[in-house]
């Protein structure tokens, strides 16, 4: 028999013609992000027939909170993306449980994407996440922050706006909203220099 990789990054798909390796047995990859902790397959399509798919989701999910919390966000994104992987092959029948899921697991990979300086990457996490809950202010904030690091100051005013309505006393979004009007002031002056260049 052969044995499949299953590895996130795309990998062609190799047959060993070796036969089956011994359970722990080194199989020449190295992959960072493997976890003793995680006896899920990568793709839930490999899973035994008949698992819960959405128990598993939340399994993984936590694993992404423990990733998290230890300060390893690559590892923690490739949890919330898995467990998403998992939450979509289990089906969606407008349960509450699974649309919460889903959109906590969109807005933690957007919040690793935006510490990793991912910037498009987290833009289209929270994309998602506002599909499910367009007035998500975590959502909107984040999506703000990306903005912002992908020179769309408008963009990134007008979702930081929103997030502010819905908490108006949050200090983050007002140390954002800072930001975008120095980075304004900023590409105001730079336009004005320009014209004097050319027009003197």
């Amino acid at each position: 028999g052969g044995r499949r990789s299953t590895r996130t990054n795309l990998q062609p798909v190799v047959i060993r013609d070796c036969g089956e390796l011994a359970e722990g047995a080194d199989d020449g990859f190295y992959d960072p992000l493997s976890d003793p902790n995680d006896p899920y397959p990568d793709f839930p399509v490999d899973m035994v027939s008949g698992t819960d798919l959405h128990v598993t989701a939340d399994a993984i999910k936590s694993l992404g909170n423990d990733a998290f919390k230890a300060g390893d966000l690559k590892k923690a994104v490739a949890k919330y993306e898995k467990a998403l992987r998992y939450i979509d092959q289990g089906g969606f029948a407008g349960e509450d449980k699974v649309q919460a899921a889903t959109l906590s697991c969109h807005l933690n990979a957007a919040m690793c994407y935006l510490k990793l300086g991912e910037a498009d990457a987290c833009r289209k996490s929270c994309n998602k996440a506002l599909e499910l809950d367009p007035e998500n202010p975590k959502g909107l904030f984040r999506r703000g922050c990306a903005q912002l690091q992908l020179g769309n100051s408008d963009k990134a005013e007008e979702d930081l706006k929103l997030a502010e309505v819905k908490n108006p006393d949050d200090a983050a979004i007002k140390k954002e909203l800072a930001k975008v009007a120095a980075y304004k002031k900023k590409q105001s002056e730079k336009e004005k220099n320009m014209a004097k260049k050319m027009f003197g």
